[in-house]
């Protein structure tokens, strides 16, 4: 049984995002990811905008390049991921990757009572989606 979203979806949907906004010069920036936004920056000058695997690593690329007097969005765009409380509130507000974590626990909990019941269960994979909430981050 598997309830949650697909990835690969996720990633081609901010690309295509991305490019339909003109932005060519891209970068993505993960948890594990032991790139700063200087180190990004280095590698590619001319980077118009980073998706980040949490809105908290996303939080910190912004903080970085108002540091570095970019402008947000003008300057460097910045994608989050998770829709955090925090993420709408920021100056400028994030935007973000929003997954429905509230109903995979409950499909995924719905799965497992009618295992434990006996019962088959009707769906044993579910994709419950996602949508990139654009907020002044992305312009």
């Amino acid at each position: 049984m598997l309830v949650g979203f697909s990835h690969l979806a996720v990633g081609q949907a901010v690309a295509a995002y991305f490019l339909a906004k003109g932005w060519q010069h891209v970068a993505v920036a993960t948890g594990d990811d032991p790139r700063a936004l200087a180190e990004l920056l280095q590698q590619e000058p001319r980077l118009q905008a980073v998706c980040c695997s949490s809105d908290t690593l996303a939080q910190g690329v912004m903080v970085e390049a108002l540091a570095r007097g970019l402008r947000v969005p003008r300057d460097l765009a910045i994608c989050g991921f998770g829709n955090a409380d925090f993420a709408a509130h920021l100056l400028p507000a994030m935007t973000t990757v929003l997954i429905d974590g509230p109903e995979i626990g409950r499909l995924a909990a719905g799965m497992v009572l009618a295992r434990c019941r006996g019962e088959a269960v009707e769906r044993p994979v579910v994709d419950v989606g996602f949508r990139i909430v654009e907020r002044q981050s992305t312009g």
